[in-house]
């Protein structure tokens, strides 16, 4: 008997204890059943909840509530929103929008002139307040309900799902059509589409200048022009059907709640992190005293400081080398080291220090080029919103010398052992092909154009390293033409690793006398056979201190331009003149 108590006594526990997810908390005590959170409403210190049973009421951020019904039939709220001192609520079952002038405490219902009683959305904008209903568009009302009147014209789509305000510009979203903007209170529409990609609407949120669209199934997309053109933002949200959209204040945190969970972006949308709740169907959020809250689709109502949400909000240095100390600041990572997972640019890196936070690692082994560091903790992951440069080095480098085509190997860090073009590296300023490549080495072939002796430099991501000595290219000779001739004769040099831009970082000898070369390619050289020069020997051409000797020899041919006297007995002395002697 005793054993089966105690199984019964678990059995209750676990039905009844709160419901928790890693760092967000259950908070809807005095919710009461069904708890599908439509909707939440900051009014000064008093928090409100609609629910599809009603309204609910906190007056300490959300630790306890109290039903705040009376006048509402029992119907379910889609949306809350406040106009100075009135409270104004939308009924998603048929029963139109209801006012509150005492902060909830009783509410009458405000629907004359509505048509259509079905209330998805609610917005103010200076003294109009705006219903958005469910197939009959948009009301207008300029004495907080007392009357309301159509406001449709250029609405083509009349199913309204979201309303947003952002100064004199008012926006709809619709279940079909898109966004639609008015800039004289409701007077006329316009659809403002482009870049939309998904036109089903779920929620607009305005943060500073930006304005962002939740769509189903196509993720959040962004205008910074108030709608004149969008673009998707939606990198690393990983469910796109989203649900609703919330900010702070401030517009550091962008929230957007989907079909799997909480996504953070402290970037304007420009990258997203998993912020919790995952496999979690998200109807609603919001923003209250330091405290984000999350309604999730019948089960409750969930919550947790903005300053346990995982952030990104910076890291110094901007740029480094593998080993590299980084430091980075942001939001809810933990004071256990190995409990922050952080990688560069995809490759994790190791954690010697953290608070709450900061976060103190090292740029790892295996990371290049230029790319955002991410922090993950239990399930959520934050994303920087700057890139960080990882800086490659050269630590040496074999051989030292070598001709056009010799194979040299690289040793350092921060190469991309992925994508071989990544890695562009250069001798004296000359591109080479690089053959193969990992994160701390890289075989590349000595390229055509290359001379003299210089450093080698490999750049990644931008980022560039530059050996500490000089390669020294040896030049070649592969042939020359003509094969013999006299002092003046102009002959042609074939080759590799000739200076094509400096012609007297050439030296070209004919069997050890120095020639004038008139033209040059990094291929071939344009000499003339020099004075002094005679017999048979090699040629040699130097450049940058490195020698190549002819395979074959160069014959001068010696010439005879005249003699005196022109006649003589035996024995006279005759002085020839002439070249090759």
């Amino acid at each position: 008997m005793m054993k089966a108590f105690v199984k019964w006594m678990m059995l209750l526990c676990v039905l009844y204890a709160p419901k928790c997810f890693p760092q967000w908390v259950e908070t809807d005590s005095g919710i009461t059943a069904p708890v599908t959170v439509n909707a939440l409403c900051v009014s000064g210190s008093n928090l409100f909840a609609g629910t599809n049973g009603g309204i609910f009421l906190s007056t300490n951020n959300g630790a306890s509530w109290n039903t705040a019904n009376t006048g509402l039939p029992f119907t379910s709220i889609s949306t809350i929103i406040v106009n100075g001192s009135n409270l104004f609520s939308g009924s998603s079952s048929g029963d139109g929008v209801f006012l509150s002038i005492n902060n909830g405490s009783t509410w009458s219902a405000v629907n004359n002139g509505l048509s259509n009683a079905f209330i998805n959305s609610l917005a103010v904008s200076g003294g109009y307040l705006f219903a958005g209903t469910n197939g009959n568009g948009i009301y207008c009302t300029v004495n907080n309900g007392t009357s309301w009147n159509a406001a449709n014209v250029g609405i083509t789509y009349t199913i309204i799902n979201s309303l947003a305000v952002n100064g004199s510009y008012l926006f709809a979203g619709t279940n079909a059509n898109g966004v639609f903007l008015s800039t004289n209170n409701g007077a006329s529409w316009n659809a403002v589409n482009t870049g939309l990609t998904n036109t089903t609407i779920t929620s607009l949120v305005v943060s500073g200048g930006n304005l962002f669209a939740g769509t189903n199934g196509g993720g959040v997309f962004l205008s910074t022009n108030n709608g004149t053109s969008w673009s998707a933002v939606n990198a690393g949200l990983t469910n796109t059907n989203i649900n609703s959209l919330a900010t702070t204040i401030s517009g550091s945190y962008l929230f957007a709640g989907t079909n799997a969970g909480v996504f953070l972006s402290t970037n304007n949308g420009a990258s997203w992190g998993n912020a919790g709740l995952s496999g979690q169907s998200i109807q609603s959020l919001g923003i209250s005293v330091g405290k984000v809250f999350a309604g999730i689709a019948n089960t409750g109502l969930f919550s947790q400081p903005i300053s346990n949400v995982l952030s990104v909000s910076g890291f110094s240095p901007a740029l480094g080398t593998v080993g590299t100390t980084v430091t980075i600041n942001g939001t809810g990572y933990s004071a256990t080291p190995s409990n922050n997972t952080v990688k560069f640019n995809g490759v994790a890196a190791t954690v010697s220090a953290s608070t709450s936070t900061s976060l103190t690692v090292t740029v790892p082994s295996g990371a290049s080029g230029s790319g955002t560091i991410t922090v993950t903790v239990g399930s959520q992951t934050a994303t920087s919103s700057t890139n960080f440069s990882v800086v490659p080095t050269i630590s040496s480098f074999t051989p030292a010398s070598g001709a056009v085509g010799t194979t040299v190997t690289l040793s350092g860090s921060g190469y991309d052992g992925a994508t071989l073009s990544n890695n562009i590296v250069k001798f004296n300023g000359v591109a080479a092909t690089v053959s193969a490549s990992t994160s701390t080495s890289l075989t590349v072939t000595v390229p055509s154009g290359a001379s003299g002796s210089g450093t080698i430099t490999v750049t990644v991501g931008g980022q560039t390293a530059t050996s500490a000595s000089n390669f020294s290219i040896v030049p070649t000779i592969s042939g020359f033409s003509p094969s013999s001739g006299a002092v003046g004769t102009t002959v042609t040099i074939s080759g590799s690793g000739y200076d094509g831009t400096t012609l007297s970082n050439n030296i070209v000898k004919f069997n050890g006398v120095a020639a004038t070369v008139s033209a040059s390619t990094s291929t071939s050289l344009t000499v003339t056979v020099p004075s002094g020069a005679s017999g048979s020997g090699t040629i040699t051409v130097t450049v940058g201190g490195q020698t190549a000797t002819s395979a074959s020899n160069f014959s001068i041919v010696p010439t005879i331009s005249g003699f005196s006297p022109s006649s003589g007995a035996v024995g006279t002395t005759v002085t020839i003149s002439g070249s090759g002697y």
